[in-house]
């Protein structure tokens, strides 16, 4: 599952997403986002590719920022991976 939230909290898109399929966002920044199943999901952000560190994912689950530099960034409160 998906979901990606506008800097006013406006939910840009919630759901699944089968493999293999994409979606195109936009919205003020930064951008929320929560991956229900971080690995083998690419996010790109202006046409580049941008990784997903183990730093934003906690299990399965990423959680994390996207600024208009294009960078991610870790929400404030989230649960940082374990070792």
């Amino acid at each position: 599952w998906i979901d990606v939230r506008d800097a006013s909290g406006r939910r840009l898109f919630v759901g699944h997403v089968n493999a293999g399929t994409s979606r195109t966002l936009a919205g003020r920044g930064p951008l929320r986002v929560n991956l229900g199943v971080a690995n083998g999901v690419r996010v790109e952000i202006n046409d580049h590719e941008v990784p997903i560190s183990d730093a934003l994912i906690d299990g399965k689950i990423a959680r994390f920022l996207v600024g208009a530099d294009g960078m991610l960034r870790p929400l404030a409160g989230s649960p940082r991976k374990r070792d």
